[in-house]
């Protein structure tokens, strides 16, 4: 074999060994006499001995030297194409980049004839290719492999891989029986042995990388190792992925979220005010717009109570001091505001405690209510002069009734005082007291229909005479006959009265 198998290369290397005296093949293959092919390093060198030329050849076996230059040789691409693959998920910042560079570097950098990446399919249990690189490419096109066991295509490495979760080596592709399905392929790829690592997200085994090689027993345990820790790193840069985009959907969320809130907040219908700390933290453009203490830029940092007017500042500040100490949870009140044009209004609140960053915080929704005062108070007003003329009305109306019976005349007002001194022993609130008021006053109007002649008359009046006079009064506004009290307690007697029952 080399020079010794080539006549002109023989005689090419026997003329530089004259001249020069000295040939060296460093990596020359022999062939022994049984046919073994063997690795060689030839010397030769000329001397001249005593007047006669004498050539000197050293012939060395190296293929142990060889193989472990191998070695080295796969060991330092192993570790190239791990730097590179770091380097890839530093820079890469999507996964379907990642996955081709991944690829790119095991057959540029790690010596692979070719490497893939694929992905399981839920719908069919298929694993579906994503990316490769390599010159075997035809090998994965088309390829059916299964995640079921109970399937050929699912007991090859990739599937076992998958299922295990743990790395297959399969060393020997052509003639292991778990990858006959691929046999034919394989031998037109020139696939020699393969590897299929899984891939996982947070833990869950998603797809698997697969890499092939033209060699024998190409994956020793130091290239196993190295493989594992890139399969390891691909898994570290897909969480990160996945942290990422629930990262960013977090903010994409906080982000609508803060949207939706400065909609509702920054809406023109109501204030809405933070304080800590004794200070304004923020106020929404109709805070600003109600209390009129200058922009939201001017109001934040300031002290709220200093927008109060000095006789309501005290219980402001203690309504804000009960919300701070946790003495209540949320509190309604009204206060005073005197704004920079001089106008005083009337602020109605509701405010709430809160948390702020992790420190206590009072929220508060603010109003312009001094409309809904004016309105309570002209309201107030006119129930006060209703109630006036009501309480006048009735005056006349006993005036008129003692003008009628000079001989009851007080009577009206000293039961309406006894009534409403009984009302109030019992507990009665301020509207049935002002109640039993008119009804006292008002319990003998029936007088007012009566004639006065039977009223005023001296003396009594015949049975006949007072039912004769009661014939003609209306049914309705007939005084009761009898005695209007009843010592048993069981009610009026209105036996003369239209109907004639007890009245409870």
């Amino acid at each position: 074999m080399g020079p010794f198998s080539d006549i002109a290369q023989s005689q090419d290397m026997f003329v530089e060994l004259q001249a020069t005296g000295y040939v060296r093949y460093e990596d020359l293959p022999l062939r022994t006499i049984s046919g073994a092919k063997i690795d060689v390093e030839f010397v030769c060198n000329a001397y001249d001995c005593e007047g006669t030329k004498v050539i000197q050849c050293n012939i060395r076996e190296i293929g142990e030297r060889k193989a472990a230059l191998a070695i080295i040789e796969r060991q330092t691409k192993h570790y190239s194409a791990l730097s590179h693959c770091n380097k890839a998920i530093v820079y890469c910042t999507r996964e379907d980049e990642l996955f081709q560079q991944v690829c790119r570097v095991a057959v540029q950098f790690g010596g692979m004839t070719m490497a893939w990446i694929g992905m399981i399919d839920a719908d069919t249990r298929q694993v579906r290719p994503v990316a490769r690189y390599g010159d075997a490419a035809e090998f994965i096109e088309n390829i059916d492999i299964s995640i079921d066991s109970d399937r050929p295509i699912g007991r090859g490495p990739t599937g076992t891989a998958i299922r295990a979760s743990q790395p297959v080596w399969c060393q020997d592709f052509l003639n292991d029986p778990l990858t006959a399905s691929w046999h034919e392929r394989a031998a037109n790829a020139g696939v020699a042995a393969a590897a299929s690592l899984p891939l996982h997200r947070n833990g869950v085994v998603i797809g698997a990388f697969i890499l092939y090689s033209g060699t024998l027993d190409a994956f020793d345990q130091t290239a196993r190792d190295l493989l594992e820790e890139m399969a390891s790193d691909i898994c570290f840069a897909l969480d990160n992925f996945d942290r990422e985009v629930q990262a960013r959907r977090a903010e994409e969320q906080l982000l609508a979220a803060e949207e939706k809130f400065r909609g509702l907040v920054e809406q023109p219908l109501t204030g809405i005010l933070i304080i800590q700390d004794g200070q304004l933290i923020y106020a929404n453009p109709r805070c600003a717009e109600i209390v009129d203490q200058g922009s939201v830029e001017a109001l934040i940092g300031s002290d709220p109570l200093q927008w109060v007017i000095e006789a309501e500042r005290a219980q402001v500040a203690e309504n804000l001091r009960r919300l701070y100490d946790g003495a209540a949870q949320s509190v309604a009140f009204d206060f005073g505001v005197l704004r920079l044009d001089g106008a005083t209004i009337q602020i109605g609140t509701n405010a709430a405690r809160a948390t702020h960053d992790g420190r206590p915080a009072i929220i508060g929704m603010v109003q312009d209510i001094s409309e809904k005062k004016r309105d309570e108070e002209k309201i107030r007003r006119h129930v006060a002069q209703l109630k006036t003329a009501l309480m006048s009305t009735v005056e006349v109306a006993t005036i008129i009734s003692e003008m009628r019976d000079p001989y009851t005349a007080g009577h009206e007002r000293r039961v309406a005082e006894i009534a409403v001194a009984i009302g109030a022993e019992l507990g009665f609130d301020t509207a049935r007291l002002e109640g039993l008021h008119v009804a006292g006053h008002l319990h003998d109007i029936g007088k007012i229909t009566i004639p006065a002649e039977i009223l005023a008359k001296p003396g009594g009046n015949s049975r006949q005479a007072r039912q004769n006079q009661l014939d003609r009064v209306p049914a309705d506004s007939r005084p009761c006959t009898g005695e209007l009290r009843c010592t048993e307690g069981g009610g009026f007697p209105l036996a003369g009265c239209a109907g004639g029952p007890t009245a409870p």
